[in-house]
């Protein structure tokens, strides 16, 4: 299923989250627009219990390719 929904920036996490749960079970890519809020969304995702992990042009080619073999191998659910 894809989706494009406008939101008001103060409720876009608190949907996310809802709509992860919606469709727990299923694998998801979130894009974002910095490195610092790939980075910001999948500490909160971790906290609340989600298996995510992130993909940004700051991290080296090997770490890259390991979030990305991570979530290919269903380790992780959320890219």
């Amino acid at each position: 299923v894809q989706q494009y929904i406008f939101l008001p920036i103060k409720y876009k996490e608190c949907y996310l989250t809802y709509l992860l749960n919606e469709f727990a079970g299923s694998t998801a890519v979130v894009f974002v627009s910095t490195c610092a809020s790939a980075q910001k969304l999948v500490l909160m995702l971790r906290n609340l219990g989600f298996g995510a992990t992130c993909l940004h042009g700051q991290m080296g080619q090997h770490k890259r390719l390991a979030a990305l073999n991570k979530f290919k191998a269903g380790e992780r659910s959320i890219l």
